[in-house]
């Protein structure tokens, strides 16, 4: 990587680039020099103005459209769906995981002629009876399980969707079975079983609902839950704390020593009308896991979530503890 970031800066001859446009550039150089041949590429901010949409992608997902990033999208899911279908190039293949997406959305795929497969018309998911079931993708035809794992089973199901329509060969049972042992870092980790310790980088509404919903049937088995939230200050923390407020026994806010973090004072002040009660307050994410891990029970789950700072301090500080090997 650092090979890349000097070919980077080589190239850009006084050019003046933001961290995110300088690290998706050595990526593509990295791909490049080992030969990568299929790039898989996260959009980081909307889509139009992201980094990587200099590239002319072959297919996309859009996977779910709620608000986040309203400074740079707008502050409704029309204007934030018009800046995700950025993406989309004329003729291609791509899905839509959101069972409602804005009109801007359909509107740009169809004015580009792409091949769009929706949740609820192309394909639908059958849920089970519990959040921890298999969910039913079905799809020309067949019918396959996705289990509930740590990624949301919208996003699992979008992605077998769209390499069984460019690779039909692939049988859609085979594509579903590798998706089960898809785990990413962060995406609701588990790090700890007794006490559970779980990290997730959700950091909008919609994310937390979905965390939620995840937790939930621990809450109903009587484990105690404890939420060690952070976030930056341009997040919606209320929204995001209401959405938790209901699986959360206890609170444990900390700032975060970004430039953009949210000091104490300021989480305390914007979580008073949320928390459901008094929150415990920290110097730091370490100094919160520290109070926290010496006080949980065996059967008590603790979630640190809010953004991927958070995360990355509770990471860690957990393998730094008895020199766990990081993932």
């Amino acid at each position: 990587m650092v090979a890349a970031l000097e070919k980077v800066e080589a190239a850009r001859r006084g050019v003046s680039l933001t961290y995110f446009e300088f690290g998706t550039l050595a990526a593509f150089v990295a791909f490049e020099q080992a030969g990568v041949q299929d790039w898989v590429l996260e959009v980081g901010l909307g889509g139009r103005l992201d980094a990587v949409n200099v590239l002319d992608a072959d297919c996309a997902v859009i996977t779910s459209i709620d608000i986040d990033h309203i400074g740079f999208l707008g502050d409704n899911r029309e204007s934030i769906g018009f800046e995700k279908a950025g993406i989309l190039r004329p003729g291609i293949v791509a899905v839509c995981a959101d069972p409602e997406p804005p009109s801007s959305v359909l509107q740009q795929a169809a004015a580009q002629k792409v091949v769009l497969q929706r949740v609820g018309e192309s394909y639908r998911l059958v849920p089970g009876g519990q959040t921890s079931d298999p969910v039913m993708l079905q799809f020309e035809g067949e019918s396959v399980a996705l289990p509930a794992g740590p990624l949301p089973v919208e996003s699992v199901a979008a992605g077998v969707v769209l390499i069984h329509v460019l690779e039909p060969s692939v049988p859609l049972a085979t594509l579903a079975q590798q998706a089960a042992g898809i785990r990413v870092a962060g995406r609701f980790e588990q790090l700890s079983e007794q006490p559970a310790l779980y990290v997730d980088v959700g950091h909008n509404p919609h994310a937390a609902r979905w965390l939620a919903r995840r937790l939930q049937p621990m809450k109903a088995a009587g484990r105690g839950i404890t939420a060690v939230f952070s976030a930056l200050a341009d997040k919606d923390v209320e929204g995001v704390m209401a959405a938790m407020a209901p699986v959360v026994d206890e609170w444990h806010l900390a700032p975060l020593a970004v430039p953009r973090g949210l000091s104490a004072a300021q989480l305390v002040a914007r979580a008073d009308t949320v928390s459901g009660g008094q929150p415990a307050v920290h110097t730091s994410v370490n100094d919160a896991l520290d109070a926290v891990w010496g006080s949980a029970e065996p059967s008590d789950v603790v979630i640190v979530f809010g953004s991927f700072f958070t995360v990355a301090a509770a990471r860690a500080w957990w393998f730094a503890q008895s020199d766990r090997p990081a993932s």
